[in-house]
């Protein structure tokens, strides 16, 4: 199987000092190697990503779903004139 993204949902960025942070809701559904290439997917990305909160729990079918709370950043111009 390959993973599946079943839903991905934000909230509004969150001013923090010198940066805004986006947190975003993640689950992502596959075979534990799915969720493995899926995750260091994300260490590939430009932007900084933090992953926080996770739980893993097996699906009537056999897969594995991954929830988990990830931020990414913004720096935040207007902070520093």
């Amino acid at each position: 199987s390959t993973h599946c993204i079943s839903s991905a949902a934000s909230d509004v960025y969150k001013r923090q000092g010198v940066y805004y942070a986006l947190p975003i809701n993640v689950t992502v559904e596959g075979d534990y190697h799915d969720l493995g290439e899926f995750v260091a997917g994300l260490t590939q990305l430009k932007r900084l990503i933090s992953l926080h909160d996770f739980s893993l729990e097996k699906t009537v079918n056999g897969d594995l779903k991954l929830n988990l709370a990830a931020k990414t950043f913004q720096f935040n111009n207007q902070e520093n004139r």
